[in-house]
């Protein structure tokens, strides 16, 4: 493919693998890491993670839309380590459950946890192994891709899931007031959501967060 040709071609692509990077300049591997190094020197490259990276020309085209660079970010954390979903405080921040606006994309997966430091973002990634609990997700629409993110609901339960407590009386306080969570944000649809999930797992720490949301009259 001609450089012309190669260059639009990338400016489509929301990122892009050093292989197929390979194929497109249709150079070969041992050129490749040289112009690979080359055109991340010239930012017409942004690195991700060994061997993935998104395309100067994507990204800025990105901006020209409202929030197209975030929503781009959140297409990519999928990518970045697969298979994951976008939960816990960045969602429980876009939903206004949190006080804080994260500067990561968080994320859950299977695999072990890792964090991501890329010039355009940051992804964190944690752990949750049960295959049961690594569900219940939704999907949004990013151009035509498929973006894995959870229900506020879905979040919260998981980030209650991964917090550690070493008492009763530090969880009721953490839920109560240390955790400074808004649950008046915590709309219907999502408060049966996260009850729905604490009943159908049936884990004992989960059920006595529930019980006491109930208790507390929250949920």
């Amino acid at each position: 493919m001609g450089s012309g040709m190669a260059q639009k071609a990338l400016a489509a692509m929301p990122y892009v693998t050093k292989q197929n990077l390979g194929v497109l300049l249709g150079v070969s591997s041992a050129t490749l890491d040289y112009r690979v190094r080359r055109m991340q020197k010239e930012r017409d490259l942004i690195p991700l993670r060994a061997g993935l990276y998104v395309p100067a020309p994507s990204w800025q085209a990105a901006d020209a839309t409202p929030d197209g660079r975030q929503r781009l970010l959140e297409y990519l954390s999928g990518i970045v380590r697969f298979p994951s979903y976008i939960s816990l405080e960045y969602v429980l921040g876009r939903a206004g459950l949190i006080p804080e606006s994260p500067f990561a994309i968080t994320c859950v997966t299977q695999k072990t946890p890792r964090v991501y430091v890329t010039p355009i973002g940051t992804f964190v990634y944690r752990q949750i192994r049960k295959p049961g609990l690594f569900a219940g997700y939704d999907t949004e629409s990013y151009r035509g891709l498929e973006v894995a993110i959870a229900s506020p609901g879905k979040a919260l339960f998981d980030a209650l899931y991964l917090r550690p407590f070493r008492t009763a009386q530090d969880m009721t306080a953490y839920l109560l007031e240390t955790g400074r969570f808004n649950w008046e944000a915590l709309v219907p649809r999502d408060r049966r959501k996260f009850t729905a999930l604490v009943h159908t797992t049936s884990i004992p720490k989960m059920e006595r967060i529930l019980t006491i949301l109930h208790r507390e009259n929250i949920l």
